[in-house]
């Protein structure tokens, strides 16, 4: 038999607080995996977003390029027009 000090002074038998112990650990312990599983979505939703983010304002910079490039061009051929009338 178990001495009443041996379980620290805790009134219930020490089989319903084993059951009681388990319990609580296995609830928490599903309560942090889904945290975890929660937490480790999150993460690669903002590495995804980081990404995207990236790649949206280099092709923003390469289509400013492309615009200016653009405006350049129909600049030059309008002056030529010009020119030749």
């Amino acid at each position: 038999m178990i001495r009443p000090s041996a379980h620290a002074g805790y009134k219930s038998p020490v089989h319903k607080l084993i059951r009681f112990f388990e319990d609580s650990r296995d609830n928490w312990k599903a309560k942090y995996q889904a945290l975890k599983k929660d937490h480790k979505r999150l993460e690669n939703r903002v590495r995804f977003l980081e990404r995207r983010k990236a790649e949206c304002k280099k092709e923003a910079q390469s289509l400013r390029q492309q615009l200016k490039q653009s405006f350049k061009q129909q600049a030059i051929q309008s002056l030529n027009k010009k020119k030749s009338s």
